[in-house]
C-alpha cells in the first residue's frame, strides 16, 4: 500500500473512532495520529513528540517508528522548548 493511501486509511480510522473516546483529552490524540500518519506519508516537516509515563521498550519502539524525543514526567519545560527549537531549525526552511 502506498504512503498516501496509508495516510488516508489512518485518518479515516481516526475519524471513525473519535466518538468512542471518553473525553476531549483522549480525542486530542486523534490529531496526534493524523500527524503521525502524515509523517509516515513522507511529510518531514511535522514533528511528533510526546511524553509521560511510557515504558522504556515502548519508547524504543516509538523512536524506531520515527516519533521524536519522548519526555518523562518532571522534564523541565526549557528542555522541551530547546528540543523543538533545535528540531525546527534542522528540519524547516
Amino acid at each position: 500500500m502506498g504512503a498516501r493511501r496509508t495516510r488516508l486509511l489512518a485518518v479515516a480510522f481516526c475519524d471513525r473512532v473519535a466518538h468512542l473516546l471518553p473525553d476531549d483529552a483522549s480525542r486530542g490524540w486523534i490529531e496526534v495520529a493524523r500527524r503521525y500518519a502524515d509523517r509516515k506519508a513522507g511529510r518531514k516537516d511535522i514533528l511528533v513528540t510526546g511524553g509521560g509515563i511510557i515504558p522504556a521498550e515502548d519508547c524504543d519502539a516509538l523512536t524506531a517508528q520515527g516519533i521524536g524525543k519522548l519526555f518523562g514526567p518532571g522534564t523541565p519545560l526549557a528542555d522541551l522548548i530547546d528540543y523543538i527549537n533545535t528540531w525546527a531549525a534542522d528540519h524547516l526552511e
